[in-house]
C-alpha cells in the first residue's frame, strides 16, 4: 500500500511539503488601495449532496498558504498546530478573532496573542525587501494598524435573522476570512506565494538540520528520519505513537524508521485520494480509497462516485457502456482498495486492504448494482440506493441512532469484492420492516418511509442475490416461496382497503398487521380475507379510465395487460399452489421473500379508480 501511495505521489507531482493547500474562504474583507475597508463580501461555492444534486452554499475553496507541519522552538523540534503551545498563525486567512482586536462580536479578547502572531506574519512579509512597496501588503498593513473593528465594516445582508446567524458563525470561528485589495485576491498574488514558499522552505531546512540521517525501505538513498508526521483526514498524524517501540540505532524520538520525504509523500498521496470523490467514499467512521495500478502507474478509478451517488443514469451507463481500454488491460491492471477508520483519539487505522484485478473489481460492482436494482415506486426507471442508505435502513431513523461501523464495512466489501451478506443484516432489516409500516398520511413522512422501504427491499434482495449469484427478481424459485406470495397478498389487501377509504386511512392492513402477517400468516390472513369482502363492496361505483368496475378489477386484475396485472384471486391461487393453507410461521429467509413480494406488488402501476355518477342524456 505504501509503495502504491508513493507511486501516486510521484505521478501527481506531490512532494508533501507544498506551501499551499485547498481551503474554504467564506468572506472577503474588501479594501481599497489606501487600506480603507469597503465591505464584507461572501464567497459562493457548490457542493454535491447525497443524491448527486448541486446546492449553493457560502464558502468557496481557494489555494491558500499552508504551514509546514514541523517547527523548531528553542532548539527542539515540535509539531505545528496540534495544541495551544505549538500553534502558528496562517497567512492571509483566518477567523475574525485572529484579525480584529475585539473579534466579530466586540467582546473577544482571549485570542489577543493569536491576533498579534497573525499580524506579525503580515508585518514580516511587508518588511521583506523582495516585497517592498507591494500595493496589496501596504494596504493590508495600513488596515491592521488602524486597529479595525468588525462592526464598522458593511455586511451586505438585510434580513435580520440571517444576519444574526452569520454574525454568530463568524464570531464562533466557523467561517474564515481573507483579504481582497482593489479587487485583487491576496492569496492569488504570485509574489506573496513565492515569499511564503521561501519561508516554508526555511522552516523545513531548520527542522532537517536537527533530524538524524537514516534510510528506509521505500525511498532510495539516505535522508532525514521523520520525528513528527504530516496529517491526513485534516488533523490526524500519518503515524503516531504514545510509546516508542524501540530506542536504539541513534533514533532518539524517532519511533519508526521512516524518512521525512517518504512520510510527506505518503500523506500527500493519501490526502489526494481522500479529497477526490471518484477515488474515495465516506462511510460513517470509515473512509474507503481505491485506485488502479497499471504498467507502473497508479491512478484513481471512478467507483466512488457510483457507490456514493447511485445516480440511475450513471449506473445504467456503467452497466451497459464499454469500459475504457481493451479487455486484455482489464485482466492485468491491479485494483487496490483500503478501508480506513478514524477513531475519536486522533488516530486512524487500516481496517482492511484488498488487491485484485480491475476486471474482477468491475465485475463485482456490476453484480452489486444488479443485485440492488429494484422497481421504483414513483417512476418506470429502476431504483438504485447508496451504501449509506442501505446502512441507515438497518437502524431506527433518528439523529441519535447511527448504523454500526461494521455495517458500512460489510456493505462495502459486498459491493467491491463480492462477499456474501451476513444473516445479521437480513435479520436487522426484516425487523425494521415490521416496525416502520405505519406511515400515516403526512406526505413528508410517507416519502421518508418509501425511501427507507426501497433501501430495505434492495438490501434484502441483495442478500439472496449475492448468496445465490442471481438477481432475486429473476430467480424462478422465488415464485415457489409462500412468503413471497403472502407479501404480495398483503400489499393487494392494503390497496383494496385504501381504495375503499379513498386513501384517507391510517389503519390499513399493512400498517396494522405487517409484523404478524410476515411471521405468522395463518393467524392474521383469514381475518384479513374476511374483511376484504366488505372493502370490495365499498368500491362499487368506482371505475377506472377505461370504464372498468373497480370491484371487478381489484379482485380479478387486468389479464389483458402485458404483462398482466394480477388481482386478489390470482395471488390467492398462486399462494395455494405453494401449500394448501397459509403457513403457520415464516422463517427469516421467508420473511425476506415476504418483504420483496410486498414491495414489488406496491410498485405495480394500477389505473386510478374514481367515483362516477350515472350519466344521462337528452334524446
Amino acid at each position: 500500500m505504501i509503495e502504491d501511495l508513493l507511486k501516486i505521489a510521484e505521478i501527481q507531482g506531490l512532494s508533501g511539503r507544498e506551501a499551499v493547500r485547498s481551503r474554504a474562504i467564506h468572506w472577503l474583507i474588501d479594501l481599497n488601495d489606501e487600506g480603507e475597508p469597503l465591505q464584507l463580501s461572501p464567497t459562493t461555492g457548490f457542493s454535491k449532496g447525497s443524491r448527486s444534486t448541486l446546492s449553493e452554499s457560502r464558502g468557496k475553496r481557494f489555494p491558500t498558504p499552508r504551514l509546514y507541519h514541523m517547527q523548531v522552538i528553542d532548539g527542539a523540534i515540535k509539531s505545528v498546530c496540534t495544541n495551544q503551545h505549538n500553534w502558528l498563525p496562517d497567512f492571509l486567512i483566518g477567523p475574525a478573532a485572529e484579525i480584529f482586536p475585539r473579534g466579530a462580536n466586540g467582546k473577544q479578547s482571549v485570542r489577543d496573542n493569536k491576533r498579534r502572531e497573525t499580524w506579525k506574519v503580515v508585518f514580516e512579509a511587508a518588511s521583506d525587501p523582495s516585497l517592498s512597496g507591494h500595493p496589496g501588503l501596504v494596504a493590508l498593513v495600513k488596515f491592521l494598524k488602524s486597529r479595525p473593528q468588525f462592526e464598522a465594516i458593511s455586511l451586505p445582508v438585510d434580513d435580520s435573522v440571517e444576519r444574526e446567524s452569520i454574525l454568530k458563525a463568524i464570531a464562533e470561528g466557523k467561517e474564515l476570512l481573507s483579504f481582497r485589495v482593489g479587487g485583487r485576491l491576496l492569496v492569488h498574488d504570485s509574489q506573496l506565494k513565492q515569499w511564503w514558499e521561501r519561508r516554508v522552505e526555511r522552516m523545513r531546512k531548520a527542522v532537517c538540520d536537527l533530524l538524524p540521517p537514516g534510510e528506509d525501505s521505500y525511498e532510495p538513498g539516505a535522508g532525514s528520519l521523520a520525528e513528527y508526521h504530516p496529517t491526513v483526514f485534516s488533523s490526524i498524524p500519518l503515524c503516531s505513537y504514545d510509546k516508542a517501540p524501540f530506542i536504539s540505532f541513534g533514533l532518539g524520538r524517532q519511533t519508526t524508521r521512516l524518512r521525512l520525504e517518504t512520510s510527506e509523500k505518503i500523506a500527500a498521496a493519501l490526502n489526494w485520494l481522500l479529497n477526490d470523490d471518484s477515488s474515495s467514499l465516506r462511510l460513517g467512521e470509515y473512509s474507503a480509497v481505491f485506485w488502479a495500478v497499471s504498467d507502473g502507474e497508479a491512478h484513481p478509478v471512478d467507483f466512488g462516485s457510483l457507490l456514493n451517488a447511485a445516480d440511475p443514469l450513471a449506473v445504467r451507463d456503467f452497466l451497459r457502456g464499454p469500459w475504457s481500454g481493451v479487455e486484455r488491460e482489464l485482466d492485468t491492471t491491479r485494483f487496490h482498495a483500503a478501508l480506513l477508520r478514524k477513531s475519536g483519539k486522533g488516530r486512524f487505522a487500516v481496517s482492511s486492504w484488498h488487491t485484485n484485478t480491475l476486471k474482477v473489481g468491475r465485475a463485482n460492482l456490476k453484480a452489486w448494482f444488479k443485485a440492488i436494482e429494484i422497481p421504483n415506486l414513483h417512476s418506470r426507471e429502476p431504483a438504485f440506493v447508496t451504501i449509506r442508505d442501505l446502512a441507515e435502513c438497518t437502524v431506527r431513523k433518528s439523529r441519535e441512532t447511527r448504523p454500526l461501523p461494521t455495517t458500512f464495512h460489510t456493505l462495502f466489501e459486498c459491493a467491491l469484492f463480492g462477499n456474501p451478506m451476513p444473516h445479521k443484516l437480513l435479520a436487522a432489516v426484516v425487523a425494521r420492516q415490521s416496525m416502520e409500516l405505519a406511515t400515516g398520511t403526512d406526505k413528508k413522512k410517507r416519502n421518508e418511509f418509501e425511501s427507507r422501504l426501497t433501501a430495505r427491499t434492495a438490501l434484502i434482495q441483495a442478500f439472496f442475490a449475492l448468496k445465490k449469484g442471481t438477481n432475486m427478481s429473476d430467480d424462478p424459485k422465488l415464485e415457489d416461496s409462500p412468503g413471497y406470495w403472502c407479501g404480495r397478498l398483503l400489499a393487494i389487501l392494503d390497496r383494496i382497503h385504501n381504495e375503499a377509504h379513498d386513501n384517507k386511512t391510517n389503519s390499513s392492513p399493512a400498517n396494522r398487521s405487517y409484523g404478524a402477517a410476515s411471521t405468522t400468516p395463518a393467524l392474521i390472513f383469514p381475518q384479513l380475507c374476511k374483511l376484504v369482502r366488505i372493502h370490495l363492496s365499498k368500491v362499487k361505483g368506482k371505475r377506472d379510465s377505461y370504464g372498468n368496475m373497480a370491484e371487478q378489477c381489484l379482485e380479478f386484475g387486468y389479464p389483458q395487460f402485458k404483462p398482466p396485472l394480477e388481482g386478489l384471486a390470482d395471488v390467492c391461487a398462486k399462494l395455494r399452489t405453494t401449500g394448501a393453507e397459509f403457513p403457520r410461521t415464516l422463517s427469516l429467509q421467508q420473511q425476506g421473500h415476504f418483504a420483496i413480494g410486498f414491495y414489488y406488488e406496491r410498485c405495480l402501476r394500477w389505473p386510478e379508480f374514481n367515483a362516477r355518477t350515472q350519466e344521462t342524456s337528452d334524446t
